[in-house]
């Protein structure tokens, strides 16, 4: 492969700490293979951060595809009805039957299985506000019912997904779950097992030799690449350089980002106050960040769910990383009636614990007034 990547070309829509123990390579070709692919994103990992980017010029692809489905009543009613299915079924038959380790797994259960769990980011996919934010620029613009029907259905359809999507990847959670048997069927460290790609995994079950040397390096990085409907994976020092291309890009838009950084307006308001850090996934560090917060703290997360209410109800206003106009954070801000910004992409980076911000969601725009180490927390 000859491609060189430029971080400029691509837009960051979510990362994963790898201390949380959710970066696993299963969950990289998941997504990488979904729904997202069509915007012919890059997954970068540099030994701490697993971060998915979409490729800009391709994200009209996707944006188009999400119109044409959510302005379609036959479209958006299979589309709909599938993942309605799929989610009955898969609480019913997946996440009941690996919310435990289980003793023993065969090499039929784990295709059938991993091909289950793969349609889900299909349909996941396309519930992210990439798909669906034009169609909501869209329909304020025109007024179209068949768009507020089936835009107000998705909201709801979201939810549900998101409910089974943490089933699928928090600790202890599915896919943690099936690793940790295949480890153990395999006799192999369960925190090398992370690494190992779908391929990987399934090359075990038919008894196809594994270089674990290779699966250990990718400890400290590797790259998985979705270009033009083909899948590339790289490794070495071809993935360390890539990553540390990326992380070096990313730190500079941050220095920049401190002066003010931009986002989509979800709720229009302004906002004066500290703000307040939470994770996205870990609940037990979500309930103590509830602890110190106070009235009117500004929330700053890469993404809102319903497990994190505790802290919405307590902002002032919301800022996060990701999501568009259907995405939790934006629902619930116009129903508590605060400001919120979404799709910053850095704010979880630029902000710190502390900082005193002034969220303008008149202009889209969060502004440093004091940092922390500069007022009293």
């Amino acid at each position: 492969m000859t491609k060189k990547f430029y971080p400029k070309d691509y837009q960051t829509l979510f990362r994963l700490d790898v201390v949380k123990g959710m970066v696993t390579g299963l969950l990289s070709d998941f997504i990488i293979h979904g729904s997202l692919g069509l915007g012919n994103p890059i997954i970068t990992f540099d030994g701490k951060w697993w971060t998915f980017r979409l490729y800009k010029k391709s994200e009209m692809i996707l944006a188009k595809k999400g119109l044409r489905i959510f302005r379609n009543k036959t479209l958006y009613a299979k589309y709909a009805k599938e993942f309605k299915q799929y989610i009955r079924f898969a609480d019913k038959n997946i996440v009941s039957k690996y919310k435990n380790i289980s003793s023993k797994i065969s090499k039929k259960d784990f295709f059938e299985l991993t091909n289950k769990l793969q349609e889900f980011w299909h349909y996941y996919g396309i519930t992210e506000f990439v798909y669906h934010d034009l169609a909501h620029k869209v329909m304020i613009e025109t007024e179209n019912m068949i768009l507020k029907k089936n835009l107000a259905d998705l909201e709801k359809l979201k939810f549900k997904g998101r409910a089974l999507l943490n089933s699928f990847i928090l600790e202890n959670g599915t896919i943690d779950n099936i690793l940790k048997c295949v480890s153990q069927k395999y006799s192999i460290n369960k925190d090398i097992i992370k690494y190992f790609f779908l391929q990987d995994l399934r090359n075990l079950f038919i008894n196809k030799k594994i270089n674990l040397n290779i699966i250990k390096q990718r400890k400290k990085s590797f790259v998985v690449a979705h270009i033009d409907k083909k899948v590339y994976y790289l490794e070495d020092e071809k993935a360390r350089k890539i990553s540390q291309s990326f992380a070096k890009f990313e730190q500079a838009e941050f220095k920049k980002a401190a002066k003010g950084l931009k986002g989509h307006i979800a709720n229009k308001g302004m906002a004066r106050g500290k703000v307040v850090i939470s994770p996205m996934l870990d609940i037990k560090a979500a309930m103590e960040v509830e602890k110190r917060m106070k009235k009117g703290d500004i929330l700053v997360v890469q993404s809102t769910n319903p497990d994190l209410m505790a802290l919405c109800n307590k902002a002032g206003a919301i800022v996060t990383d990701q999501g568009g106009m259907l995405s939790h954070a934006a629902i619930i801000s116009r129903e508590l009636g605060i400001p919120c910004i979404v799709g910053t992409t850095n704010g979880t980076k630029v902000f710190k614990d502390g900082d005193f911000v002034e969220v303008d969601a008149t202009k889209g725009i969060i502004r440093i007034l004091k940092k922390v180490n500069t007022i009293d927390k």
